[in-house]
């Protein structure tokens, strides 16, 4: 992307890839941390529908359940394509990594990405 290792952790860089980063950060963080024994690929969904499309960044399984991840670069942004995904797939509980603090709105559990690390123990709570 022509970025310099040190801008992306300069306090002054706001990239324009910085979602695509925050993305790749965290797909490679969940195939870091995933059983070493059952190394998967990573997953997204998408849904085409007429004036309502949804797409979720990833989708991990914890045993039988399904676990929609969203990605955000920064604190803002909506979570239709959470909801959706969880209506529709009879999910219990979401994942949205963000730059926010831990917390939980609704059935969607709010992660800084540097905990990465926990989130099959934060879905096990909720599970």
């Amino acid at each position: 992307m022509g970025i310099v290792p040190s801008e992306i952790v300069s306090k002054d860089a706001d990239p324009i890839n910085k979602g695509a980063l925050a993305e790749v950060y965290v797909g490679a963080a969940l195939l870091d941390h995933s059983d070493a024994h059952s190394k998967q690929n990573l997953f997204y969904w998408r849904r085409e529908a007429k004036s309502s499309n949804a797409e979720v960044d990833y989708v991990i399984q914890h045993h039988d359940k399904l676990v929609p991840i969203e990605v955000k670069a920064g604190t803002k942004g909506q979570r239709q394509s959470m909801h959706t995904f969880l209506r529709e797939k009879g999910g219990k509980v979401g994942i949205r990594l963000s730059l926010k603090n831990f917390g939980k709105i609704d059935n969607i559990l709010i992660v800084p990405p540097y905990a990465i690390s926990q989130v099959k123990r934060l879905i096990e709570s909720e599970i």
